[in-house]
């Protein structure tokens, strides 16, 4: 069962998930949630926090999720074999996107993998916006 099917468990129990500022689980409920799901948690922690994070994505993520959707090419500086930096077209992956979900729950983004079967429900049920946002960093 991965950490969606996990988090699903939660809301059909009347429950409500969320990340907190310190980045653990905090849950919401009629009352303290049953050992049964505490244990569905603690076995893959990781996976219910990439589905909490993934169920109302910070707008980073939305768009990343949308260049994703939209096979979105970016242009890169990138050195290649002789040393030279060229502009190189990217586009932005499954993995790049477990990578970047990784690091935003806490764990490395080697660890990618760990997290890649809830990227890939969020991916198979995203909708990209008929217009694209500008994320502008300030």
């Amino acid at each position: 069962m991965n950490g969606t099917a996990i988090l699903s468990r939660f809301v059909e129990g009347g429950y409500s998930l969320a990340l907190g500022e310190d980045g653990e689980i905090a849950a919401s409920g009629p009352k303290p949630p049953p050992d049964h799901l505490r244990w569905l948690v603690e076995e893959d922690r990781a996976g219910v926090k990439a589905a909490i994070l993934l169920s109302d994505p910070p707008k980073w993520l939305r768009l990343m999720l949308d260049r994703h959707a939209t096979g979105h090419i970016s242009e890169i500086k990138m050195t290649h074999p002789d040393g030279k930096a060229r502009p190189t077209p990217v586009r932005i992956t499954t993995k790049t996107l477990c990578a970047n979900v990784a690091a935003a729950i806490g764990l490395s983004p080697l660890e990618w993998g760990r997290v890649r079967p809830e990227v890939e429900e969020a991916v198979r049920r995203w909708t990209p916006p008929t217009k694209m946002e500008v994320l502008v960093y300030g």
